[in-house]
């Protein structure tokens, strides 16, 4: 079985440089690849939608606001644009998505994928105080393998 990296990345972030980055880490070290999208919802987005619920159950539309908080993003145009690009530079890459935050999608993964052995981080997942330096010492010892962070440079030199 063919080892993977894990690129662990989230949906709203710009991939150019981070994706390059992990699809050529992944060919140099002769890996697979899997990318797992963590979808950062703050408090905010879960209270509007909780609150459209609520108006729609006040209307007497229950139906409808069962839907809405039921409602699980389907494959998108981030996905599909991830896939397509990772097989346009000759990787075939899985992409996954997540609606938790980045160290308790990654543990849930990570319990059922066993082929990962190495997991990197992207920039709008580990980089600029997005993760605390006690959640990635939680999240390398829970992992078990080895955790790779990336960080953008902010200024030029």
């Amino acid at each position: 079985m063919k080892r993977k990296l894990l690129f662990v990345t989230s949906r709203d972030n710009d991939f150019d440089q981070d994706l390059s980055y992990a699809l050529d880490l992944a060919k140099m070290t002769d890996r697979g690849m899997a990318i797992l999208l963590v979808k950062k919802k703050n408090l905010a987005d879960k209270f509007e939608k909780m609150m459209m619920a609520v108006t729609f159950a006040e209307a007497g539309e229950h139906d409808a606001a069962i839907e809405i908080m039921n409602r699980r993003d389907e494959k998108d145009e981030v996905t599909r644009m991830l896939e397509e690009r990772c097989l346009a530079s000759g990787m075939a890459t899985a992409v996954y998505s997540a609606m938790r935050d980045a160290t308790v999608s990654l543990k849930d993964f990570l319990k059922n994928d066993t082929g990962v052995d190495m997991v990197l981080l992207s920039p709008s997942v580990a980089g600029n105080g997005a993760i605390s330096p006690k959640e990635l010492k939680r999240l390398v010892r829970m992992a078990a393998l080895p955790v790779v962070t990336m960080v953008k440079q902010t200024q030029t030199v």
